[in-house]
């Protein structure tokens, strides 16, 4: 398994997006690499007014899948 990082510091891979739309917080694409940074910001201020400003961190899992620990609790995002 992958380290854990702050969700703040995934800003750019498009992570924030996927994990703000899979939870139909944001109804918008997923930019090409290079061009996800105003998403993932937009996202970001979504999953904010959603958990709060509780530490989230996403780790990579060797099954392609991505742990997101949430205050409350954990998702499992799948790309």
């Amino acid at each position: 398994m992958g380290n854990s990082k702050r969700i703040e510091e995934t800003i750019g891979t498009g992570l924030p997006t996927l994990l703000a739309k899979n939870l139909k917080l944001v109804d918008f694409e997923l930019p090409a690499i290079g061009q996800r940074i105003e998403e993932d910001t937009e996202s970001l201020s979504k999953l904010r007014e959603l958990f709060g400003n509780g530490r989230i961190t996403v780790t990579a899992r060797d099954d392609q899948t991505f742990l997101v620990k949430v205050p409350g609790g954990k998702i499992i995002l799948k790309p």
